[in-house]
């Protein structure tokens, strides 16, 4: 799976997609949300967005993250 930079917040910190679906205006993104490379603190974002709700949740595991992030997919998508 490519990863690829969705944009810089700073010169430490920035977003990095590593998974996203989208269809019909709903949409759910596994991404880095914070990479510090001063202090080592990786912080892993799942974003929700479908009609009249949208979420950001943070998880300093990936593996958290990712279940969340298949779980997502599965509701809002299968």
């Amino acid at each position: 799976m490519a990863l690829k930079i969705k944009g810089q917040t700073n010169g430490r910190n920035f977003i990095m997609i590593i998974s996203t679906i989208s269809e019909n205006g709903k949409s759910v993104s596994l991404s880095f949300g914070k990479l510090d490379v001063d202090t080592g603190e990786i912080e892993f974002e799942v974003v929700i967005s479908v009609p009249g709700n949208y979420k950001r949740l943070s998880f300093s595991s990936f593996k958290q993250a990712a279940d969340i992030y298949r779980d997502m997919k599965t509701q809002y998508f299968d």
